[in-house]
């Protein structure tokens, strides 16, 4: 893809169009923003991040505050935590951000000699972050052809790939994926696990899940996984990639933290020492320790008794805009990917995604082509007033293009 049309460029493009008082839409932007343009603070966090001088400023241990830990794994679980904890051996490891927690996933698995299988339409840095952990890795099909999770391609990759690696890490956004928008249902996720399993057996070796929970916080629901996340053997286990950034908008204190549960077993155990080990050396050798002032401003926030009400009022607007714009799309005949909730929508393109976006500039349009083919509406920075605009620029470049 042209550079100019990074999602990075074209933000600093709406940007200085915006600080030339050009009535733009930005819609590149994955934060919470408000009808203005201002990034959205929660009272709640405003609140503690004036009580930063009280904490101490000390190392914090390699794998973080337990206290953290225990208070970030319990505001993912609910009320399943209890039981999860209980029937597994839980490991946590506080990262930088959510973004480490993947890397340091990823570099497991390249040492167990896994391939970690993350979605084609997907976030785009998962390719960025395999890399940088040199892990194996290839995409597979996020949809199939009736619009729901591709568990068939998974398993392709896997009956492929066996002889190559010793096990597979299987990376799912969810709920709320980036960039679609998707959240899967019960019956996509018994069969997910079950596949990881039956599959493993079959091989020989082992499946994990790895669940990238960045929008936890933004489903009507509890995840359909969660239900299923105690239910390890020896061919499967769980992992859960937790971030702070997205449910309480402290994007910049990349906070966040890696869980894996194991079985409750000498060999579960054994399973969970050994990562620890490795998550402890790879971290130490990368950035030393996490950041303990951020463990305990995210720890505080999630003590305050108000900040579920205030997150509810976030996804409020996201509900909001996502059905304006679903419906400002289809009155057009815009067609999009599987949508349920979160940030963001994406659109199919029926021409080049590097072309659309280029039309739509003209007409001072932000948003972020994904892949050859699509692109990406962050409804948590573009206003419900401005969804109709966005679908009939999108309606007029498309006549355009094909037209030509």
């Amino acid at each position: 893809m042209d550079k100019d049309y990074e999602l990075f460029n074209i933000s600093v493009r709406a940007k200085r169009r915006a600080q030339m008082g050009i009535d733009i839409v930005d819609g590149t932007i994955g934060m919470m923003m408000n009808d203005q343009g201002k990034a959205m603070r929660l009272p709640a966090v405003e609140a503690e991040l004036t009580r930063c001088a009280q904490y101490p400023l000390s190392y914090p241990p390699v794998e973080g505050y337990q206290s953290f830990l225990d208070l970030a794994l319990k505001w993912v679980l609910g009320t399943a935590y209890d039981r999860v904890t209980g029937s597994t051996e839980t490991l946590g490891f506080a990262t930088i951000g959510g973004t480490g927690a993947l890397y340091l996933a990823f570099s497991y698995a390249e040492k167990l000699n896994y391939e970690v299988l993350y979605p084609q339409i997907g976030w785009p840095n998962y390719t960025t972050i395999a890399e940088g952990a040199k892990a194996h890795s290839r995409t597979y099909e996020t949809f199939s052809a009736d619009g729901r999770f591709n568990i068939s391609a998974i398993a392709r990759i896997m009956e492929e790939d066996q002889k190559r690696f010793k096990g597979f890490l299987i990376v799912i956004n969810d709920p709320c994926e980036n960039p679609t928008g998707y959240t899967m249902s019960q019956d996509e996720v018994d069969a997910v696990y079950s596949l990881a399993r039956e599959k493993a057996a079959q091989m020989g070796t082992r499946a994990d899940l790895l669940w990238d929970a960045a929008y936890l916080d933004f489903s009507r629901s509890t995840p359909a996984w969660i239900a299923s996340a105690g239910a390890n053997d020896d061919r499967s286990h769980t992992l859960i990639a937790f971030t702070a950034s997205k449910a309480f908008g402290v994007y910049g204190l990349r906070q966040g933290a890696l869980f894996a549960l194991f079985p409750k077993s000498a060999r579960g155990r054994d399973d969970r020492d050994e990562m620890r080990e490795f998550l402890m050396d790879t971290a130490y050798g990368c950035y030393s320790t996490p950041n303990g002032l951020a463990s305990f401003v995210v720890e505080s926030i999630m003590k305050n008794p108000d900040i579920k009400g205030q997150i509810q009022g976030w996804k409020s607007i996201l509900q909001r805009r996502s059905a304006e714009m679903i419906s400002a799309l289809e009155a057009h005949g815009i067609p999009h990917y599987p949508h349920r909730e979160g940030f963001y929508i994406l659109v199919r393109c029926p021409v080049s995604s590097v072309a659309v976006e280029k039309e739509l500039e003209k007409s001072d349009i932000f948003l972020g082509p994904s892949g050859a083919n699509a692109i990406r509406l962050s409804i948590a920075s573009i206003p419900e007033s401005k969804c109709e605009r966005v679908a009939q620029a999108l309606a007029d470049a498309f006549k355009k293009l094909t037209d030509c």
